[in-house]
């Protein structure tokens, strides 16, 4: 099923919802735009990645776009529902709990034990931009928070001990 509005292959139907939502979407389910504009802010609110962590949020989104014939309709939800019975996207958003169980689903398949959903992928997401050099104001940005208070409870950067840190200590 490769057509408009079919669901895309397993290779693209793996990525996985964006959390949260913004004032003025519906708390539930997952109302992200497919505009080409939603991306060119994502584009502009993330950092230039590093040797080891290739940009590919924006080649995974437009592929997921392109295949699943959504970019026609830049208003609607970027994650949908399937329709019964003719197994098309629908313009309905996907519930989050959905999604949670898409998300155990592949966890179990890939024989991750540790207990995960879809706000594993948020917190992990703002914990490594910010250990990887990204400022909380941006990162409070891109999570939707009001203030970086918010963001701060992602921020794992302290929590690492170094050997400098160790040899202070001077015993």
């Amino acid at each position: 099923m490769e057509g408009k509005g079919a669901v895309p292959s397993p290779g693209i139907e793996m990525l996985g919802p964006g959390e949260g939502s913004t004032e003025g979407r519906p708390k539930r389910g997952y109302a992200l735009s497919s505009s080409s504009s939603a991306l060119a802010s994502m584009r502009s609110a993330v950092s230039k990645p590093s040797v080891n962590q290739p940009y590919n949020l924006e080649t995974y989104l437009t592929a997921y776009i392109e295949r699943t014939g959504i970019a026609d309709d830049p208003k609607g939800p970027l994650f949908r529902t399937i329709g019964r019975g003719t197994h098309e996207l629908t313009r309905t958003p996907l519930p989050p709990a959905n999604a949670y169980m898409m998300i155990k689903r592949r966890a179990a398949a890939a024989g991750i034990q540790t207990k995960i959903g879809n706000h594993s992928f948020r917190a992990t997401g703002i914990a490594t931009y910010l250990k990887n050099g990204g400022t909380l104001e941006k990162a409070a940005s891109m999570a939707n928070h009001a203030s970086t208070r918010a963001t701060q409870l992602y921020d794992r950067r302290s929590d690492e001990v170094t050997i400098d840190e160790v040899e202070r200590v001077g015993i």
